[in-house]
């Protein structure tokens, strides 16, 4: 059986402060005292407290994620990509959801249902071989920020005109 999650109230009362002074040393405030802060993080540690995005989300009304799916991440160029996407991605405070769909267009559709859960402020997509517009907007809807690249889609500017889209320009010496 699953067990709770720790919350700030379970901390506040092992380290015998308040939920909000939990708050301010996880979201590392400079207005607690080294002494207090030591007492909380132990018991931070201690309890196992986790940080529950989701519901940081839902407070703020915004997502803190952005799904990227890529079709082949065995694929050096795809990891170095999905990698620089991560690290300026987390620059900017979000987390990357990453998914991989091995080129098949059926996994894909799943891959972006289930990324959807968890509804990322925009997605990043590497379409799969064979993938077509209507499909995708079906799975990611007509709201969500959406940058396709490396593989355009057949019909995609009558179907989704705000998706946007990011070519390379292989150009030989």
């Amino acid at each position: 059986m699953k067990q709770r999650r720790v919350t700030y109230a379970d901390v506040a009362a092992a380290a015998n402060v308040s939920p909000a002074t939990v708050s301010l040393v996880v979201h590392g405030s400079p207005l607690i005292a080294k002494a207090t802060r030591a007492r909380v993080e132990k018991q931070l540690l201690k309890l196992g407290y986790v940080y529950n995005r989701a519901a940081a989300d839902l407070r703020r009304r915004r997502s803190s994620s952005v799904a990227m799916v890529i079709n082949d991440l065995s694929n050096p160029f795809f990891a170095e990509f999905a990698a620089g996407v991560d690290e300026a991605l987390a620059t900017a405070g979000f987390v990357t959801l990453l998914g991989s769909t091995g080129e098949s267009a059926a996994r894909q559709q799943s891959v972006l249902a289930s990324l959807m859960e968890h509804d990322p402020a925009g997605i990043i997509l590497s379409p799969a071989e064979g993938s077509d517009a209507a499909s995708l907007l079906a799975a990611i809807g007509a709201h969500t920020p959406t940058l396709v690249f490396n593989r355009e889609l057949p019909h995609a500017q009558r179907t989704v005109p705000r998706w946007d889209f990011l070519a390379l320009e292989n150009e030989r010496p």
